[in-house]
């Protein structure tokens, strides 16, 4: 009696294969921002058979550029088993428009399909797709995130009879404390 197994080398994802994602602000200059994301099992698939999660599931990107552009990666994911396999990436940190900035709260949804290469026998990861969740436009390709910055101060109540001040520029990035705004009164009597 002979018994054949078939146990190939485990398969990770990294270089061409790593997950990533790029960080978009729009509205202003980055500023030394760093902004943090993390990557877990997606709800309903924890403890998924044939992964091993990395030690570290957060990545920060942050001012340099090479990690606006090129997107930063997690560190990787192993696979020892054929399958499609389910993630999650969210930013994570203080969310709020209390200092201008609107944070992209969506949450994308990655697919990572492993295979065997027929010609050597070994796992490879055949593809990984994301779903950023809600985004118009965005990329099957990696995970993408965009913050928006607007400045504006509200002086009193707001939509029932404050004074609202925003400032949008076109044509460039608005820098911080770029422009003031003042207000008076015309007279004291009308105050």
């Amino acid at each position: 009696l002979f018994t054949n197994t078939f146990d190939p080398a485990d398969v990770t994802t990294e270089g061409e294969d790593a997950i990533k994602g790029t960080k978009t602000v729009d509205g202003r200059n980055w500023n030394g921002d760093s902004y943090k994301f993390t990557i877990a099992e997606a709800e309903g698939h924890e403890n998924q058979t044939g992964v091993t999660m990395p030690q570290s599931t957060e990545v920060t990107v942050s001012d340099d550029a090479s990690d606006k552009v090129d997107g930063q990666a997690f560190d990787a994911i192993t696979f020892s088993h054929v399958g499609s396999y389910y993630f999650t990436i969210t930013e994570t940190g203080e969310f709020g428009t209390g200092n201008g900035m609107k944070y992209d709260e969506h949450k994308t949804n990655v697919t990572v399909t492993v295979g065997v290469d027929e010609e050597n026998g070994t796992l490879e990861i055949t593809k990984i797709e994301y779903d950023n969740e809600g985004v118009v436009g965005a990329s099957t390709e990696l995970a993408q995130y965009t913050n928006v910055y607007n400045a504006s101060f509200d002086f009193g109540e707001g939509d029932n009879g404050g004074i609202q001040v925003v400032k949008e520029l076109d044509g460039r990035t608005q820098l911080p404390a770029e422009f003031g705004f003042t207000i008076k009164a015309v007279s004291s009597d009308t105050v």
